[in-house]
């Protein structure tokens, strides 16, 4: 209670930090020590290595030592790659680094930083060398001369539409009159495994390589006191998906490697466009025969490189096969926002479509922003079912009315802090 106290008190971290180390800590600060970019470096390494991640899961278990060296070389490891580690870790060196190593990324106009999104994770990446140091002054003077950040240059995000999507799989497939060149064809089984790969991540709106972690692909499994059929299971009509934490990738000399899944443990239904009742049979994802794909790392891979081996493979799959067939897309994350139009096409609420995809409801709104002016217009023009509104408005007053709640809490308690002191305007009034 005292920090929060405290937090509310000072105006700068430099002001909290100081008196946390003196008063709280009772030791000096590390601001008073000589200390390099190389040596805060090691400290957040230490520090996230022995931490936690979102899901719980403790980052020091050696099961998942490759897949915590991959994230933390992709939230922190990649950009300290690219800083001088013999340099005092000063404001002044940081600001330095990020100009020198950044520059094309950002442009500072007035108070403001504009700049690309890439530029946002290097430089909150960077700044955990500060924050975990404690050096809160400098830090003050880093973030003082950036200003705040205004992302004004973002990646072109892909749109597709099941029309295209389904005549690139049959020019792909060498279906509905294309024909595969001698290669091509000799590579057939390859490509019907990346397809069906890839028709998954359509149906359920998978993150790239979720579909490694389908936990019921070929055998039933037992959830609570339910019994999930076998997706294979052709009497199986529910077509559910379980996702379990993660999948293992084996390496060329047969070491095995754990790699978690984002959102884990979740159950996932298809999403399929109301004028494709049959899209389940038509991209084969319940075929036993068509075998999922596999990736075999090199021992000597990266970590990074062997947490990553499956969306970088499909990403290599996607690209070679636009070049032979002169269309198609390379973003898997395509595939994502169509599952979900998909789903609002079918009437699933924004709660159904966001408890499949494994992210919030507020996440699952962003990607009305990723549909074709094609998608957009059918969305417009789709009646949605009587039931299906009136649950979607039930959430909404629900939410309003916790919000409602928690704002007149909120105000009582600001009143009551307020009370004591006549010269102050009480709130609400």
């Amino acid at each position: 209670m005292l920090a929060s106290h405290k937090l509310n008190e000072y105006e700068t971290e430099s002001e909290f930090w100081s008196w946390y180390e003196t008063q709280i800590k009772g030791t000096v600060s590390l601001e008073d020590d000589i200390i390099t970019i190389g040596d805060a470096i090691e400290i957040v390494k230490t520090n996230y290595l022995s931490g936690y991640d979102k899901c719980g899961r403790d980052r020091s278990d050696e099961k998942l030592r490759t897949n915590s060296l991959a994230n933390y070389h992709s939230t922190y490891g990649g950009y300290f790659n690219r800083l001088n580690p013999k340099l005092k870790l000063t404001g002044e060196n940081v600001i330095s680094e990020i100009t020198r190593d950044w520059s094309k990324l950002f442009t500072i106009s007035g108070n403001h930083t504009l700049c690309s999104k890439g530029f946002v994770n290097a430089y909150t990446g960077i700044l955990k060398l500060l924050r975990d140091t404690k050096l809160s002054s400098e830090l003050d003077k880093v973030t003082s001369h950036f200003g705040m950040l205004k992302v004004v240059r973002k990646t072109e995000m892909q749109t597709i539409g099941i029309e295209i999507f389904l005549d690139f799989r049959a020019r792909v497939l060498g279906l509905n009159g294309y024909e595969l060149r001698k290669q091509q064809h000799q590579a057939l089984e390859n490509r019907k495994s990346w397809i069906k790969a890839i028709g998954f991540n359509l149906l359920y709106g998978f993150r790239c390589s979720e579909f490694k972690a389908i936990q019921n692909l070929d055998k039933p499994i037992k959830v609570g006191n339910r019994l999930i059929k076998a997706l294979h299971d052709p009497t199986n009509d529910e077509n559910i998906v379980i996702i379990g934490d993660g999948f293992w990738v084996t390496d060329t000399s047969g070491k095995r490697h754990y790699i978690t899944v984002k959102t884990a443990d979740r159950i996932c239904r298809p999403m399929i466009h109301p004028d494709y009742p049959n899209l389940i049979k038509l991209l084969g994802v319940k075929d036993p025969e068509v075998k999922m794909p596999e990736c075999t790392p090199r021992a000597d891979s990266k970590e990074h490189t062997i947490k990553d081996v499956y969306p970088n493979r499909m990403r290599a799959r996607l690209s070679a096969y636009v070049d032979q067939v002169g269309e198609g897309f390379t973003q898997t994350h395509a595939l994502r926002h169509l599952a979900n139009y998909h789903g609002k096409l079918a009437g699933l609420t924004r709660d159904q479509r966001a408890l499949s995809l494994g992210h919030s409801g507020d996440m699952n709104d962003r990607y009305n922003e990723h549909l074709t002016v094609d998608a957009e217009i059918d969305l417009l023009l789709t009646p949605i079912s009587k039931e299906a509104e009136i649950a979607e408005l039930k959430k909404q007053l629900k939410h309003a009315e916790e919000t409602i709640l928690f704002l007149k809490k909120e105000n009582a308690r600001l009143n009551e802090l307020l009370g004591g002191n006549n010269d102050l305007p009480r709130i609400g009034s």
